[in-house]
């Protein structure tokens, strides 16, 4: 169960990390992103014959680094380097991982209230009962129910992982101008989907669009099956004046306030 968890996690940013190389410039990189990932790269080459590097070689790793700098052809990023960890993927080492300490807080994570010791505390429990079958001896084998708990709390976990690494994306995508905003849901008619959107000008919506939804600090993506303006039925249609208001539905509820955003 720990080694799924602490996969997904390092799949997940490294594939975070592949689609950052393909929006941003490396030049366009935050300092302290270049910073971790020249100390990340250090860090490798001084232990490249050792067991979690040995898939890697010293040209492949110099020569990544150096087409990153020099900006001269298409980047990618040796994700190693920037997900390493010498540690057990306890609270405080993934928050480091993902360089954010509101990432596990409780507004993120799908159950209706968690306090964030408790978080801290289920995950401890975890790795150290990982621990215990990997280095020491166990007195007592885990039962069912407690199997099952762990269970059901990693896959929330990795869930609250997902939507936060999902929102981080759109927003680079929005500022790297990969997608665009159409607008906010102004009334939400609930569990069957339908909604108002007050779209801005220029947005461009047509039935069966897939859409990507920001709700506080969740993410989904769903597609528009319906679209109604003063009651007409319509199978697209461009927003040319600020603040439209236009009738959509999706299969699931839109929350009001959330935000849609689609790909040019």
């Amino acid at each position: 169960l720990y080694a799924i968890y602490e996969f997904y996690v390092e799949t997940i940013l490294s594939d975070y990390l592949d689609l950052i190389a393909d929006l941003i410039e490396y030049k366009d990189l935050s300092d302290g992103l270049k910073i971790e990932y020249r100390l990340g790269i250090s860090h490798i080459l001084s232990r490249i014959d050792q067991g979690r590097y040995k898939h890697l070689n010293h040209e492949s790793v110099v020569n990544s680094y150096h087409a990153a700098l020099s900006g001269g052809q298409p980047y990618q990023f040796v994700t190693d380097a920037l997900v390493r960890h010498e540690q057990n993927l306890r609270l405080n080492i993934l928050s480091n991982l993902f360089s954010s300490k509101h990432l596990l807080m409780v507004e993120h994570f799908e159950l209706d209230i968690v306090p964030m010791e408790s978080i801290e505390n289920q995950i401890k429990d975890m790795v150290d009962l990982r621990n215990d079958a990997s280095h020491g001896e166990i007195d007592n084998l885990v039962n069912v129910e407690i199997m099952k708990s762990n269970c059901n709390f990693v896959i929330k976990f990795l869930e609250v992982i997902r939507q936060f690494i999902s929102t981080k994306l759109i927003t680079k995508m929005y500022s790297q101008g990969q997608i665009v905003k159409l607008g906010k849901v102004t009334e939400s008619f609930g569990k069957n989907g339908a909604f108002i959107l007050t779209a801005e000008k220029g947005a461009s919506i047509t039935k069966s669009d897939l859409v990507f939804i920001i709700e506080s600090n969740k993410y989904s993506s769903q597609t528009i099956e319906s679209i109604q303006l003063n009651g007409i039925n319509l199978d697209t249609f461009k927003i040319t004046n600020d603040a439209s208001e236009i009738g959509l539905k999706c299969p699931l509820l839109v929350k009001n306030n959330a935000v849609l955003y689609k790909e040019i």
